[in-house]
Protein backbone atom coordinates (compact mmCIF):
# COMPACT_ATOMS: atom_id res chain seq x y z
CA UNK A 1 0.00 0.00 0.00
CA UNK A 2 1.25 3.46 -0.89
CA UNK A 3 -0.27 5.10 2.21
CA UNK A 4 -0.95 8.27 0.29
CA UNK A 5 -3.94 10.05 -1.16
CA UNK A 6 -5.96 9.31 -4.26
CA UNK A 7 -8.19 12.10 -5.56
CA UNK A 8 -11.14 10.79 -7.56
CA UNK A 9 -12.12 13.63 -9.89
CA UNK A 10 -15.71 13.60 -11.07
CA UNK A 11 -15.52 16.52 -13.48
CA UNK A 12 -16.13 16.28 -17.20
CA UNK A 13 -13.73 19.18 -17.85
CA UNK A 14 -10.02 18.43 -17.59
CA UNK A 15 -9.27 22.15 -17.30
CA UNK A 16 -12.21 23.25 -15.14
CA UNK A 17 -12.20 24.64 -11.63
CA UNK A 18 -12.49 21.22 -9.98
CA UNK A 19 -9.63 19.83 -12.06
CA UNK A 20 -7.46 22.83 -11.15
CA UNK A 21 -8.29 22.40 -7.45
CA UNK A 22 -7.44 18.68 -7.66
CA UNK A 23 -4.11 19.41 -9.32
CA UNK A 24 -3.24 22.00 -6.66
CA UNK A 25 -4.19 19.62 -3.87
CA UNK A 26 -2.08 16.84 -5.41
CA UNK A 27 0.90 19.21 -5.64
CA UNK A 28 0.44 20.22 -2.00
CA UNK A 29 0.35 16.54 -0.97
CA UNK A 30 3.21 15.48 -3.28
CA UNK A 31 4.71 13.02 -3.68
CA UNK A 32 2.04 10.84 -2.05
CA UNK A 33 -1.06 12.02 -3.94
CA UNK A 34 -2.41 11.37 -7.38
CA UNK A 35 -5.50 12.44 -9.29
CA UNK A 36 -7.67 9.85 -11.00
CA UNK A 37 -10.24 11.45 -13.35
CA UNK A 38 -13.48 9.53 -13.90
CA UNK A 39 -14.33 10.92 -17.35
CA UNK A 40 -11.85 8.83 -19.37
CA UNK A 41 -13.09 5.61 -17.73
CA UNK A 42 -16.50 5.85 -19.42
CA UNK A 43 -18.13 4.17 -16.44
CA UNK A 44 -21.32 2.30 -17.16
CA UNK A 45 -24.32 2.69 -14.85
CA UNK A 46 -24.82 -0.01 -12.24
CA UNK A 47 -26.62 -3.05 -13.62
CA UNK A 48 -27.83 -5.93 -11.46
CA UNK A 49 -26.90 -8.32 -14.28
CA UNK A 50 -23.30 -7.15 -13.87
CA UNK A 51 -20.71 -7.63 -16.52
CA UNK A 52 -19.70 -4.01 -17.14
CA UNK A 53 -16.35 -3.94 -18.92
CA UNK A 54 -15.05 -0.53 -17.94
CA UNK A 55 -12.48 0.99 -15.62
CA UNK A 56 -14.41 0.69 -12.35
CA UNK A 57 -12.72 -2.38 -10.82
CA UNK A 58 -9.18 -1.31 -11.84
CA UNK A 59 -9.89 2.09 -10.25
CA UNK A 60 -11.10 0.43 -7.03
CA UNK A 61 -7.95 -1.70 -6.99
CA UNK A 62 -5.89 1.49 -7.36
CA UNK A 63 -7.87 3.22 -4.60
CA UNK A 64 -7.11 0.33 -2.26
CA UNK A 65 -3.41 1.24 -2.47
CA UNK A 66 -4.09 4.48 -0.56
CA UNK A 67 -5.11 5.46 2.95
CA UNK A 68 -6.95 8.64 1.93
CA UNK A 69 -9.69 8.88 -0.68
CA UNK A 70 -10.85 12.33 -1.79
CA UNK A 71 -14.07 12.42 -3.81
CA UNK A 72 -13.76 15.65 -5.83
CA UNK A 73 -16.69 16.99 -7.82
CA UNK A 74 -18.15 20.17 -9.19
CA UNK A 75 -21.52 21.17 -7.78
CA UNK A 76 -24.20 20.44 -10.39
CA UNK A 77 -27.79 21.29 -9.56
CA UNK A 78 -27.18 21.26 -5.80
CA UNK A 79 -25.45 17.88 -5.79
CA UNK A 80 -22.45 15.95 -7.05
CA UNK A 81 -21.77 15.54 -10.76
CA UNK A 82 -23.35 12.73 -12.75
CA UNK A 83 -19.91 11.13 -13.14
CA UNK A 84 -19.43 11.02 -9.38
CA UNK A 85 -22.97 9.71 -8.83
CA UNK A 86 -22.38 6.92 -11.35
CA UNK A 87 -19.09 6.09 -9.63
CA UNK A 88 -20.74 5.89 -6.21
CA UNK A 89 -23.64 3.88 -7.64
CA UNK A 90 -21.12 1.37 -8.93
CA UNK A 91 -20.01 0.65 -5.35
CA UNK A 92 -23.05 -1.64 -5.47
CA UNK A 93 -20.92 -3.95 -7.64
CA UNK A 94 -18.80 -4.49 -4.52
CA UNK A 95 -21.86 -5.76 -2.68
CA UNK A 96 -23.87 -7.85 -5.14
CA UNK A 97 -21.02 -9.49 -7.05
CA UNK A 98 -19.66 -12.32 -4.84
CA UNK A 99 -16.27 -12.11 -6.59
CA UNK A 100 -15.92 -8.41 -5.70
CA UNK A 101 -17.19 -8.37 -2.08
CA UNK A 102 -13.67 -8.75 -0.70
CA UNK A 103 -12.70 -5.52 -2.51
CA UNK A 104 -15.59 -3.73 -0.84
CA UNK A 105 -14.58 -5.01 2.59
CA UNK A 106 -11.00 -3.84 1.98
CA UNK A 107 -12.21 -0.22 1.86
CA UNK A 108 -12.73 -0.40 5.65
CA UNK A 109 -10.38 1.76 7.67
CA UNK A 110 -9.55 4.18 4.90
CA UNK A 111 -10.21 7.91 5.30
CA UNK A 112 -12.84 9.47 3.05
CA UNK A 113 -13.08 13.17 2.21
CA UNK A 114 -15.06 15.25 -0.26
CA UNK A 115 -13.85 18.29 -2.18
CA UNK A 116 -16.61 20.21 -3.95
CA UNK A 117 -16.40 23.35 -6.04
CA UNK A 118 -19.31 25.54 -6.99
CA UNK A 119 -20.28 29.14 -7.56
CA UNK A 120 -22.75 29.43 -4.70
CA UNK A 121 -21.34 31.23 -1.68
CA UNK A 122 -22.23 28.31 0.59
CA UNK A 123 -22.80 24.64 -0.25
CA UNK A 124 -26.39 23.43 -0.25
CA UNK A 125 -27.66 21.45 2.72
CA UNK A 126 -27.33 17.70 2.37
CA UNK A 127 -24.33 17.84 0.03
CA UNK A 128 -22.06 15.84 2.34
CA UNK A 129 -24.52 13.09 3.24
CA UNK A 130 -24.11 10.78 0.21
CA UNK A 131 -20.33 10.78 0.72
CA UNK A 132 -20.57 10.45 4.49
CA UNK A 133 -23.14 7.66 4.39
CA UNK A 134 -21.26 5.75 1.69
CA UNK A 135 -18.08 5.99 3.75
CA UNK A 136 -19.95 4.75 6.81
CA UNK A 137 -21.52 1.85 4.93
CA UNK A 138 -18.07 0.65 3.86
CA UNK A 139 -16.57 1.30 7.33
CA UNK A 140 -14.36 4.12 6.12
CA UNK A 141 -13.63 7.05 8.43
CA UNK A 142 -15.53 10.11 7.20
CA UNK A 143 -13.25 13.17 7.52
CA UNK A 144 -15.43 15.89 6.09
CA UNK A 145 -16.24 18.05 3.12
CA UNK A 146 -14.28 21.05 1.87
CA UNK A 147 -16.30 23.43 -0.26
CA UNK A 148 -14.52 25.83 -2.62
CA UNK A 149 -16.48 28.82 -3.87
CA UNK A 150 -15.41 29.56 -7.43
CA UNK A 151 -15.89 32.85 -9.24
CA UNK A 152 -18.80 32.86 -11.68
CA UNK A 153 -16.44 33.83 -14.49
CA UNK A 154 -14.17 30.90 -13.62
CA UNK A 155 -11.23 30.42 -11.31
CA UNK A 156 -10.99 30.87 -7.57
CA UNK A 157 -10.37 33.78 -5.24
CA UNK A 158 -7.05 33.81 -3.36
CA UNK A 159 -8.46 32.32 -0.14
CA UNK A 160 -8.99 28.96 -1.84
CA UNK A 161 -5.24 28.33 -1.69
CA UNK A 162 -5.51 28.48 2.09
CA UNK A 163 -8.42 26.02 2.11
CA UNK A 164 -6.48 23.59 -0.07
CA UNK A 165 -3.37 23.95 2.11
CA UNK A 166 -5.48 23.21 5.19
CA UNK A 167 -6.98 20.13 3.54
CA UNK A 168 -3.52 18.95 2.45
CA UNK A 169 -2.31 19.30 6.04
CA UNK A 170 -5.27 17.28 7.31
CA UNK A 171 -4.62 14.60 4.69
CA UNK A 172 -0.95 14.35 5.63
CA UNK A 173 -1.70 13.93 9.33
CA UNK A 174 -4.64 11.49 9.15
CA UNK A 175 -3.53 8.13 10.49
CA UNK A 176 -6.77 6.37 11.43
Amino acid sequence: MEHGTVIIMGSARVDGDTACACAKLARLCAPTAKVRPLAPLELQPFNYAGGAKDGFIPLIEDILQHDNIVFATPLYWYSMSGLMKTFLDRFTDLLVNPDKRSLGRTLAGRNAWALVSGTDRLPPGGLAEPFELTAGYFNMSWRGLTYLCALREGGFPQDVDGQLAELAARLSTSKE
